[in-house]
């Protein structure tokens, strides 16, 4: 809270309370004062909002994550923003040179500052001890997948939160499949998982449990498409996400054609009508009808320009309204 303190010798003193420390400062005057208490507040409550919505970023999580989260956004809660905006670096005269971490005086006659490239904001050595990072926001929006300088505070803040899928690419940029080879090949890999999960959450086996253990914390990987962890973007800028996935896809599909009951919930290409049983997630040489999700090869359905199971439901329900009609 940010209190008055006239204790201190006037009605120009007020303190501003924390879960951590009492900071106490002064003005010019007693208006001065009540103005720099309402410009703070305003700041305060600003970022507690920023944090409110910073914990939908991650959808639904589950509860041990949650808690995560909120116990972050608690200590930390202003860091969520760089998680997917670059910041601006405005300069060290904009902190009154001022420490971002602890508030001890720096500049060139002072201590040497070190900005940090995750808050744009600038640190002492002793809050910036030069721990590289990749950063979220650069590779987001930039395809920089280069390692920077961070402050300590945020190296244990990206620490904390980096197993949580908090990070929306659909939300935060979209075209980054569209421009980039690498991301748009991740996307395909992750819808086939998407896809070979949903016959493996309706297996009697083992085999759901099994990947679940190779997906360690991810199995939000078997739920939607879009969304990264910090972790997720660090392997991407390692190259080894696509190997990951590409190692869930094979386990996934190798159950799927060796299992009875998977292989039941396959498909017979309605256009051709050969006997070989085809799967959604075969990409190379099945595609999918966009309304009804039935499975064609891609050869059978380059010869025709509609999907013979929409038509057939289309002439029973003309079928169906006409004899209601009668």
């Amino acid at each position: 809270d940010i209190l008055p303190d006239v204790s201190l010798g006037g009605p120009a003193f007020f303190k501003i309370i924390t879960s951590k420390a009492v900071l106490k400062l002064r003005a010019e005057n007693a208006e001065e004062a009540t103005d720099w208490r309402d410009l703070v507040r305003r700041v305060l409550m600003s970022y507690l909002e920023m944090a409110e919505e910073a914990l939908t970023l991650g959808g639904n999580l589950d509860g041990n994550s949650q808690a995560i989260l909120k116990n972050t956004v608690k200590e930390n809660g202003y860091l969520l923003q760089y998680l997917v905006a670059i910041p601006m670096e405005k300069g060290l005269d904009c902190q009154s040179f001022i420490c971002a971490g602890c508030s001890k005086q720096i500049g060139f006659i002072f201590v040497k500052p070190k900005l940090c490239s995750f808050t744009g904001l600038y640190y002492c050595d002793n809050c910036h001890q030069d721990e590289e990072s990749v950063i979220p926001s650069r590779l987001i929006h930039n395809w920089d997948l280069s390692r920077y300088p961070i402050c300590c505070q945020a190296l244990k803040f990206l620490a904390k939160i980096q197993n949580q899928p908090l990070i929306d690419l659909k939300l935060v940029n979209e075209t980054l499949y569209d421009h980039v080879e690498q991301m748009r090949q991740i996307y395909q890999n992750r819808e086939q998982l998407k896809l070979l999960g949903d016959y493996l959450v309706l297996c009697r086996s083992d085999a759901l449990k099994e990947i679940s253990k190779r997906l360690d914390h991810r199995h939000y990987l078997l739920e939607c498409l879009h969304k990264y962890s910090v972790a997720d973007l660090r392997q991407i800028a390692d190259g080894i996400f696509e190997t990951f996935l590409q190692s869930l896809i094979q386990f996934g599909s190798h159950h799927v054609y060796s299992c009875d009951l998977c292989t039941q919930r396959g498909f017979i290409c309605q256009i051709c009508n050969k006997n070989d049983i085809i799967f959604p997630f075969e990409f190379d040489t099945t595609s999918r009808c966009s309304e009804c999700k039935t499975v064609f090869h891609n050869s059978c359905q380059a010869n025709v320009s509609f999907c013979p199971r929409c038509v057939r439901r289309q002439k029973y329900h003309q079928q169906l309204q006409g004899f209601l009609w009668k």
